[in-house]
């Protein structure tokens, strides 16, 4: 676990109390269970550095520019065709259970299409995706072609525009629970859902934001554990 090294530094002899207190429950902290995380504030360069252990530097693509300001320090500002990748993450390098958590501010209020935030529709993958519509929410789902069914689960959930929104994704696959969910929030709004067919899983998934519209993007997190509402609510 990803928390342990401070677990054992406790064990081993630390005299600062608020450390062993913070040590004492490192075992079952969110951070333990972190994959990525990108805050965006590298200001230059086309890669996107991985600030926890996991080490997934993110690439940069197409048009892009670094922004001073974010909804937490920098951001990155991506153009028309502009992307964040993550091949590492990608495949089977992403997990089948996890939690998903960005901030992105746009469309504009006269936005008449729908365009990607992470990943996008591909009726024949089986994934999930969030991305943008006309009517200023985000559409959330995880998709597949079985039996003619697109969407084993979806949601839409309220977005402001030209604000900053937080995204987050939570998905249980078959393999860890008796009955498979999904579970959306955008800017603190909740609404869950059972994935079906319950053998869906994201196998083919891509760890890619952007590609189609401009929009700004910023402090992405990517854990290997499904957060609980009130760990979700830390993260904003």
């Amino acid at each position: 676990m990803r928390c342990a090294w401070l677990f054992a530094l406790c064990l081993t002899g630390c005299w600062d109390y608020s450390l062993l207190e913070f040590c004492s429950r490192a075992q079952n902290c969110p951070e333990a269970s972190l994959i990525g995380r990108w805050s965006l504030d590298d200001r230059a360069g086309a890669v996107a550095k991985d600030s926890s252990m996991g080490g997934n530097d993110a690439d940069l693509s197409n048009t892009y520019q670094w922004s001073p300001s974010g909804q937490s320090g920098g951001a990155l500002s991506l153009g028309a065709d502009g992307m964040l990748s993550v091949a590492a993450l990608s495949g089977t390098g992403f997990p089948q259970v996890g939690t998903l958590s960005f901030w992105f501010r746009g469309p504009t209020a006269t936005l008449t299409t729908l365009y990607p935030l992470f990943d996008g529709y591909d009726s024949t993958r089986d994934h999930l995706f969030a991305r943008a519509t006309a009517n200023s929410t985000v559409q959330a789902a995880c998709q597949t072609l079985v039996d003619g069914a697109l969407y084993p689960a979806e949601e839409y959930l309220l977005m402001v525009a030209n604000q900053w929104n937080h995204v987050v994704l939570v998905w249980q696959t078959s393999g860890a629970v008796a009955t498979p969910s999904w579970t959306v929030f955008v800017n603190g709004m909740e609404s869950t859902s059972t994935i079906m067919p319950p053998s869906w899983t994201p196998t083919q998934q891509r760890f890619t934001f952007g590609g189609f519209g401009a929009f700004d993007l910023d402090e992405i997190e990517l854990y290997d554990v499904a957060l609980s509402p009130s760990e979700v609510a830390k993260l904003r």
